[in-house]
This record gives C-alpha cells, structure tokens and sequence, in this order.
C-alpha cells in the first residue's frame, strides 16, 4: 500500500510537490487506512517545516477526519493503535496549527485527487 501528498503552501495554484511513499507489505486489514493516516502525518510535518500555521486537508476517505480526535475511537477501533497514535498526532499539532480537513468524492473526476493516487499507485518522489 502506497500513499502520496501534493502540499500547496499560499494559495497561488504552484504546488510544493510531496510525493510520500511506502510499500506496506502486510496482510493487515488495515493497510489501506494506514497509509492514508500517514500522508496525512506526513503532510503536517512537511507544512510544520515550511512555518505553515493554517492547514487545510483534503481527502477522500472519512477516516481521516473521524480519527483525529481520540473522542471517536471506541473499543472495536482499538485493535489498531495506528488510530489512536494518529489522534494523538493531530491533538499535539493543533497546538500550534489549525488544521481542517475536506472531504472530496474518491473516483470522482477530481483532478487534485486524481493526481494524488496517480503519484501513489507510481511510489515516485518529486
């Protein structure tokens, strides 16, 4: 399972290009999901080093948004400690960043989209 970011710093349409990838070589029921987790995390850190304080992230699976805060995992997502790690994550982040998350349809024509699982499915690194 592969995972990808194109982070855009300004809203001047020219991305700072991230590609993240890493082959999860797992049978676990949640590989997906961890990959998504950590483009996210990945993308926090590379706007935390660019000095980005306001971050908005735009996704395609609800998970993201419903994990990043410790209030929604209940006993039944606790076989996946990824989830509460990632909630721990975002809580230490939005100290010092505001961080919203979008969710756009997935295979829906969205051409950001589109590009992100593109630059997963390759594993490349602009």
């Amino acid at each position: 399972m592969r995972s990808a970011v194109i982070l855009f710093t300004n809203q001047n349409h020219r991305p700072h290009r991230f590609a993240f990838h890493r082959q999860y070589i797992t049978l676990n029921k949640y590989s997906a999901n961890i990959a998504e987790i950590n483009a996210v995390k990945t993308a926090i850190k590379a706007a935390n080093s660019l000095g980005v304080t306001d971050l908005t992230i735009y996704h395609d699976w609800d998970g993201l948004a419903f994990f990043a805060y410790k209030s929604n995992i209940k006993p039944r997502h606790e076989d996946c400690q990824c989830y509460i790690q990632y909630a721990e994550f975002i809580e230490r982040k939005r100290m010092n960043m505001r961080i919203r998350f979008v969710k756009v349809k997935a295979h829906s024509d969205n051409k950001l989209n589109n590009s992100v699982d593109r630059l997963a499915r390759v594993g490349m690194v602009i």
